[in-house]
């Protein structure tokens, strides 16, 4: 990070499932920030910090039985 020339953001959610090795709906909120105390230790100059959902939207999004995860660009 320190010798990157360009602005560099990350995706702590994203890391988080591959650094636990988790389905996202099983990432604890102790790993999430966890992974996001690694990232701002690390240096990065921003993170893309998905909190537009709660837990009313958390529970229509496992009744719909999606085939993916939630994706921030993009859709599932």
């Amino acid at each position: 990070v320190a010798e990157c020339p360009a602005i560099l953001g990350t995706v702590p959610i994203y890391d988080a499932v591959v650094y636990y090795n988790k389905a996202l709906k099983d990432i604890t909120t102790q790993e999430w920030l966890d992974v996001f105390r690694m990232h701002a230790e690390d240096g990065v100059d921003f993170m893309t910090i998905h909190c537009g959902i709660n837990k009313q939207t958390a529970s229509r999004f496992k009744k719909q039985k999606r085939m993916t995860n939630i994706v921030s660009r993009g859709g599932s």
